[in-house]
């Protein structure tokens, strides 16, 4: 999971290096798509795959 601090550098394949161009990558997916973040926590290249969720939604509620 992603944690304060953590620096996102690709989604879904390409480079991120600003706010604008993470938001444009995820607001064009579906509901229910899953997007690859890579991204730098204390200096450690690490990378998360997360469903993407409906606009606003929080967090994955629970089935």
């Amino acid at each position: 999971m992603l944690e304060i601090g953590d620096v996102i550098t690709r989604a879904g394949g390409n480079d991120i290096q600003l706010y604008d161009e993470l938001e444009d990558i995820v607001t064009s997916m579906s509901p229910g798509e899953e997007v690859t973040l890579e991204f730098v926590r204390d200096g450690i290249y690490l990378s998360v795959t997360l469903p993407v969720l409906p606009y606003g939604q929080k967090q994955i509620l629970a089935k």
